[in-house]
């Protein structure tokens, strides 16, 4: 092939690319132009004009189409080419790459690198027996390493799930080949990664650190001063990472070591999601992809050094998310387990020990990971380390306290409390063993009920009202529900379990906030009496009230399961008050009619949708209790014991709802009231 003409059919080339993709050529011309581009690809020696293209022209489009007319050869040409035409085009192509990587656009690296990793496809190990020994060389080399990556990612892409045209026999040949070479590339990885974090700890070493915050008090508190006593804590596993402690003052990258360390965390990402982790994962693995985990966890003044570490942590937390999801037990699982679990304490140290802006600083995509991570190590390991006196359990779950309730968005609040409700269903499990019942409950019983009161907190404008103003009451979604009620019902579907555990301590404390809203609720006359009082801070105050009266009565009615079936000769004094306190409050509303009054103040008028949810809510209680009246009308006539009491409950009942027909403010829901009874 003389060079002269190759270079006219170089020029040639990249004119016609251009008038291809330029705006002005017509689809006609476009046409014509694919024809010859199609002609030129199925020439004999194109290959070759193909390899000398690729080296000599600056043409990205001229670049592409070069590679295209290679790739299709190689899927579909090759076990036809002669053994030295192979070698030419393989050594090309590496060549080319391991040279020019660097002045590159990223897709045309990938797309040689998809070339290479084709042609090992077909090649590999019997005529190209050095294939991944090169890959993992290249690793070796900093000024190569990039490149060595991106090579082994498209390997793992390529091999261990191949297209459908290679044999049945050939893939599992793949498969096999990679796997026994997986504790060389995991070792390689490993490498990388951990002289990135050397060089990192040396930078850190030679520059002076921030002024240490002082730090008071216990290294656990409740969120709120109103929340009541916490999980007990105790200082143990100070720094389980047996590597620089790199998050503890978090420099910035240079570009080249986080493209690295990006490349490397992705990669292990996708061989942890097909590899077997059981008997490929390691110690050291575990602790370097933990330490670039804690980079998450670091909020920092300098924006483009947070966006670092934290895209870092989210890769990190990935690899682990893809540990636990496989449910990985290596043979030494003991000293597996409790590695894992030093380093999610760690970690949930460093998140919970900042202020309230650098946890609202951090990436919430990290967030979603780390708490999906929590969600993962409780759910497969919960029983392993709760049963093992070493394990500082206690802590840990006072760790996860104050983590749920930190602020965050309502959709991280959500995931943290099905992990509350997994640990709810474990402790659960444990008292249905009467053996273990008493010394379980003794145990959590004073962080179970912080729990409640957190809870209850959560869904009281007088605790929260900055996050519940935030959410829409108006709104319905597809299951006809508001920002509000998903966000109660959320709370409610954590507390409701807890109140199967605890149910005498769970009715107590919300008999005795519901007693309050309502003692309030009962002097809303002298309020709505006295224009003295119309100022928009006490509506503020009258409309939290409201909000608090309904959440409670909504928490409730869901916990009225407990109080029929079996319970329902122990729990019918307490059911008894709280049923007629519910009716006696439906006759309230129906006397007072606040709903429907004629309102001058504009300060009052903003209140009456408040007061129609009080009376919406309170027959929805009676509603809730229609199970339990039942029960006591069954029970009140096989014993002929309280038929009077019981008659008169339901012809209260009865006369609530009734009298609630003619009006016009709730005309479904008095329907759907009587029918239910």
């Amino acid at each position: 092939m003389a060079d002269e003409s190759a270079q006219e059919n170089l020029r040639a080339l990249e004119r016609l690319m251009n008038e291809f993709f330029s705006p002005a050529t017509s689809n006609d011309r476009k046409r014509k132009i694919e024809e010859l581009l199609n002609n030129f690809s199925q020439q004999k020696d194109s290959w070759q004009y193909c390899l000398l293209f690729i080296q000599q022209t600056t043409n990205e489009y001229v670049t592409m189409y070069a590679l295209s007319v290679l790739e299709t050869i190689i899927n579909k040409q090759w076990h036809g080419m002669p053994t030295e035409s192979k070698k030419v085009v393989r050594e090309s192509i590496v060549n080319h790459l391991v040279k020019s990587h660097s002045r590159l656009p990223a897709f045309i690296v990938n797309k040689m690198a998809k070339l290479n990793v084709d042609i090992a496809r077909h090649d590999w190990p019997h005529f190209y027996h050095d294939f991944l020994t090169n890959v993992l060389q290249l690793m070796q080399q900093p000024e190569l390493a990039g490149l060595g990556l991106v090579l082994l990612q498209t390997t793992s892409e390529e091999m261990a799930q191949p297209r459908e045209d290679l044999s049945i026999s050939r893939k599992e040949e793949l498969k096999g080949l990679l796997l026994e070479s997986m504790p060389k590339i995991l070792s390689s990885l490993c490498s990388v990664l951990d002289g990135i974090l050397e060089k990192h700890r040396l930078l850190l070493s030679t520059t002076p650190p921030p002024s240490p915050t002082r730090h008071t008090g216990s290294l656990i508190s409740t969120p709120n001063q109103h929340t009541g006593a916490s999980f007990h804590t105790t200082n143990i596993f100070q720094s389980p990472i047996n590597k620089p402690e790199a998050g503890n003052s978090l420099m910035p990258f240079d570009k080249s070591s986080h493209m690295l360390c990006t490349q490397a965390l992705t990669c292990l990402g996708h061989l942890f999601s097909w590899i077997p982790l059981s008997t490929m994962i390691t110690s050291n693995l575990l602790n370097t992809i933990f330490s670039f985990a804690a980079f998450g966890c670091e909020s920092h003044h300098t924006v483009s050094t947070s966006s670092q570490g934290q895209s870092l942590g989210m890769l990190a937390m990935c690899c682990i998310n893809e540990l636990l999801n496989k449910n990985c037990v290596p043979a030494d699982f003991e000293s597996y387990l409790l590695q894992l679990f030093q380093q999610t304490f760690y970690l949930l140290k460093k998140l919970t020990k900042g202020t309230k802006k650098n946890l609202e600083n951090l990436d919430s995509s990290f967030l979603d990971k780390f708490t999906e991570f929590i969600q993962l190590f409780v759910n497969n390991h919960l029983r392993r380390f709760e049963s093992n006196p070493n394990f500082p359990v206690l802590e840990f779950l006072s760790l996860l306290f104050e983590y749920t309730f930190k602020p965050s968005s309502t959709d991280e609040f959500f995931a943290c409390l099905n992990i509350w409700q997994i640990f709810i269903d474990y402790i659960k499990s444990q008292t249905r063993d009467r053996t273990s019942k008493y010394s379980s409950m003794e145990k959590y019983f004073d962080g179970i009920m912080a729990l409640v009161r957190e809870l209850l907190n959560k869904v009281q404008f007088k605790h929260n009202a900055e996050q519940l103003e935030e959410l829409d009451s108006e709104s319905l979604d597809d299951d006809g529900m508001t920002e509000m009620q998903i966000f109660i019902s959320h709370c409610n579907d954590t507390l409701i379990p807890i109140a199967e555990l605890v149910l005498n301590d769970v009715i107590q404390l919300v008999d005795q906030l519901l007693n309050e809203n309502l003692q309030l609720y009962l002097n809303l006359e002298v309020f709505l009496n006295d224009p003295r009082q119309h100022t928009p801070q006490v509506a503020s105050k009258v409309h939290h009230c409201l909000k608090d009266l309904c959440a409670l009565m909504q928490t409730s009615a869901r916990m009225v399961e407990y109080f029929s079936g079996s319970a329902f000769e122990d729990k019918f004094a307490q059911t008894e008050r709280s049923i007629k306190r519910v009716a006696e409050l439906a006759i309230y509303n129906e006397k007072m009619k606040f709903y429907s009054r004629h309102y001058t103040s504009e300060i009052v008028k903003k209140l009456v949708p408040d007061l129609i949810d009080v009376y919406a809510h309170t027959l929805a209680t009676l509603k809730a209790y229609t199970p339990w009246i039942a029960q006591y009308y069954i029970e009140s006539y096989h014993k002929e014991k309280g038929r009077d009491q019981c008659a008169s409950l339901v012809t209260t009942i009865i006369n609530c709802a009734a009298s609630t027909v003619d009006h016009t403010v709730f005309p479904q829901l008095c329907v759907c009231f009587v029918l239910a009874l």
